[in-house]
């Protein structure tokens, strides 16, 4: 008989430490109904599904699925999640850190957003300003990729998964290397082997994975530069998913420049003022540059109406939330593109390019 980590139980846990409506939530996309709705039978058919031990005590996978607070008892059964300037590991300035707690629904949640708040939403050529743009990064990439490190990880190994956001890449590295004995090159090919069987059950029928392998087989088709790396000596397994470049400043705006600066000098006030204002398009564009589009959505949203609230801007944009909002405008106010002038009820942001 084949024991799986995910089985064991956790000790000094009873069913109170399990999250009632994230039970609930599970057991409804799954059987229709809830706990109350199994009566006298909702411990058994919770013993039947591996949540508790024959014992009635929550399995590892019951715990991490389904735990209140998981990270009490299995500390490094979490995320760290770190947004670098620039491309090197090395580096000590970073955009964005967090550590990320909770079950695996509230982990998987997390970290997409975390990977979507760090990458930049792209314009498609010839689209209008107010459009949002798409994920420089297809969503469908990194929830294959998220999955499979949550699901898949060594339970054994005390290392938290890691989330590295690059200039250039997206690294996202699972404790432990490949087990069954697959390579690279079986991963590629659709072979699978469920370290946690238990878990990628919970996880196929609550979230997006499928458990059979063609998550992967399929985003490597459709993005071949995405890289696998097993390191048998390192016990991890990393993905790395290019970003693509940003496109370089319109060379309609350079061209202007140019000409600015070509000008006859006989006429110097001209010229100066000129390349006064050239140079002041360029620290412009510069700065607009490093936005995203959702950024510029709401920092042109503020310029046109400098007393509308959050709400209104969420409401307005569509597509995000208040606090998305927020969120967006402590960003914004980092760059030094806008302010609050005045208090919350009188007051008005003030654009600052």
């Amino acid at each position: 008989m084949i024991v799986f980590v995910d089985a064991a139980a956790v000790s000094d846990t009873t069913f109170q430490d399990l999250d009632r409506y994230a039970l609930d939530d599970y057991l409804d996309k799954v059987y229709a109904t809830t706990l109350d709705g199994f009566g006298a039978k909702a411990e058994q058919v919770l013993k039947n599904i591996h949540v508790l031990n024959h014992q009635g005590v929550p399995t590892l996978a019951g715990y991490l699925f389904f735990g209140k607070h998981p990270e009490r008892h299995c500390p490094t059964c979490m995320v760290k999640a770190v947004s670098f300037f620039g491309n090197d590991l090395a580096s000590c300035q970073y955009r964005d850190t967090k550590e990320l707690l909770g079950n695996m629904p509230r982990l998987y949640e997390q970290c997409i957003a975390f990977l979507k708040g760090n990458l930049h939403n792209l314009q498609e050529r010839g689209a209008s300003f107010n459009t949002l743009g798409k994920l420089e990064i297809a969503q469908d990439v990194l929830q294959e990729v998220v999955q499979n490190a949550l699901v898949h990880r060594d339970l054994l190994r005390p290392a938290p998964i890691r989330i590295f956001v690059f200039d250039n890449r997206v690294e996202i590295i699972s404790p432990g290397a490949l087990a069954g004995g697959l390579t690279e090159d079986d991963i590629r090919n659709g072979k699978t082997y469920q370290r946690n069987p238990y878990m990628a059950t919970f996880a196929t029928n609550a979230l997006y994975y499928r458990g059979i392998g063609s998550g992967i087989v399929r985003i490597l088709a459709e993005h071949p530069d995405i890289q696998l790396e097993n390191d048998d000596r390192a016990q991890e397994f990393k993905v790395t998913i290019p970003r693509p470049a940003q496109e370089s400043e319109p060379t309609a705006q350079k061209d202007e420049t140019t000409t600015h600066k070509g000008r006859n000098t006989t006429h110097k006030s001209t010229n100066a003022t000129h390349k006064n204002t050239s140079t002041t398009r360029k620290e412009a564009n510069s700065i607009q540059k490093d936005l995203n589009t959702t950024q510029k959505n709401v920092l042109a949203y503020f310029k046109k109406n400098p007393r509308a609230t959050k709400a209104d801007a969420a409401d307005t944009l569509g597509g995000i939330t208040e606090n998305g909002i927020k969120f967006i405008i402590g960003k914004l106010q980092q760059k030094g593109l806008i302010k609050r002038v005045g208090g919350r009820k009188y007051g008005e942001w003030q654009v600052l390019i």
